[in-house]
């Protein structure tokens, strides 16, 4: 559970993308002095701070790690509550946007992770062969490691790699007549 608290407001969430929406979406936390929010996990600290003017949070760790536990929470908490997956259906839409969230900030790397969490990233996907960190990338590879455990994810995947010959995936969020596109 997060704790997040400043100018007299105390605010509770799940899950840390919870936290990022707040801190991106929330006017009334906008204009507030970083240093002056206080924010919390099970009562460890966790550092907030501003990137390019937006309130965002720093974390100790790799920006793989990090990135993947951004997916488990979210997938914990609302996609396998009590470890059964639940129907597409039975999710409701303000879950499925966090799920959006997770690939709109795929694109903003240095928003999630330090300048030397996304340079060690890049050196480790170096060193497997690959150019860069790429967050859709390892979405897509948790996906088909654990297809069972996060069936949304890999569905969406799947829907970019056979039916979208640009290789940009679009859906839908159930209840929600806006289309949403990710490179």
């Amino acid at each position: 559970m997060y704790q997040l608290s400043f100018s007299g407001s105390a605010h509770s969430f799940r899950t840390m993308l919870e936290v990022l929406r707040f801190l991106r979406d929330d006017a009334s936390v906008a204009a507030v002095d970083a240093a002056k929010i206080a924010l919390t996990f099970f009562s460890h600290p966790v550092s907030v701070t501003r990137y390019n003017g937006t309130l965002t949070v720093r974390r100790p760790g790799t920006a793989t790690s990090l990135f993947l536990s951004l997916i488990d929470e979210i997938d914990a908490a609302y996609f396998r509550p009590s470890f059964a997956a639940l129907e597409p259906w039975q999710i409701r839409r303000e879950h499925w946007q966090l799920l959006y969230l997770a690939f709109e900030l795929a694109r903003e790397p240095l928003y999630l992770f330090s300048s030397d969490q996304v340079a060690q990233a890049n050196e480790e996907a170096a060193k497997s062969g690959r150019r860069v960190l790429d967050l859709f990338e390892l979405l897509q590879d948790e996906s088909q490691r654990i297809r069972p455990r996060i069936p949304v994810v890999a569905s969406v995947l799947d829907f970019a790699e056979t039916s979208v010959p640009s290789g940009r995936w679009s859906a839908v969020v159930p209840g929600d007549r806006q289309q949403r596109r990710c490179p």
